[in-house]
């Protein structure tokens, strides 16, 4: 199955070269990207109830669903090995995940520090915060004869040619973020380069 699916991705990727209109062109490469994502990754619903500690993502709880069937089955191997995947990887990276927006030695980062530790937090006093002050200070700091700086025409015209090669590069340094609102994760795009690198540079 996986040997046909590659066949129908080069045959039907390589109709977009054929095509000269651009938004047809487009829809085609995204029509057989996501059809192959949704085939060999479909999406599943996973309910987090605000009774679930505040570490258990929808991943994690995948997770923990997926080891409570292996120890079902008798699986008890699999299953630790999954449990110290789940309490070695998933949840340290979610504690730490929780910790990188926050300034260090900031009040909040060690509230969440005793969230996390279990300790009990501080009491919070009442009253503006900082970004109420801020806006307050805002509101009433305003210019009147205040006028929007002109743009600077510095940026020169250079006629790029979108070349494979260049197209490749630039999509296999893509930065792992959030997934996008085209529904394609970076890792999926990077696995499917050798396919999608001719047809994008078409596209362009």
């Amino acid at each position: 199955m996986l040997l046909c699916c590659h066949t129908y991705t080069a045959v039907s990727l390589d109709c977009v070269l054929l095509v000269n209109d651009t938004q047809m062109a487009f829809d085609q490469v995204y029509s057989v990207m996501l059809g192959i994502l949704d085939y060999f990754y479909p999406t599943r619903s996973v309910s987090v109830t605000n009774r679930d500690p505040y570490f258990v993502t929808p991943v994690i709880k995948a997770l923990l669903r997926k080891r409570n069937r292996l120890m079902r089955r008798g699986a008890v191997a699999a299953a630790e090995s999954l449990t110290k995947r789940i309490i070695g990887q998933r949840i340290a990276d979610q504690n730490s995940l929780s910790l990188s927006h926050l300034h260090r030695g900031s009040k909040r980062m060690w509230d969440q520090v005793r969230r996390i530790t279990g300790k009990n937090t501080t009491t919070v006093c009442g009253g503006p915060d900082a970004a109420e002050l801020n806006q307050h200070y805002a509101n009433i700091s305003i210019d009147p004869r205040y006028e929007i700086p002109r743009v600077k025409a510095t940026v020169s015209h250079v006629n790029l040619e979108f070349s494979e090669y260049l197209v490749f590069n630039i999509l296999d340094k893509l930065k792992p973020t959030a997934t996008g609102l085209d529904g394609l994760p970076v890792w999926f795009i990077r696995m499917a380069l050798p396919w999608i690198t001719g047809p994008v540079s078409h596209i362009f």
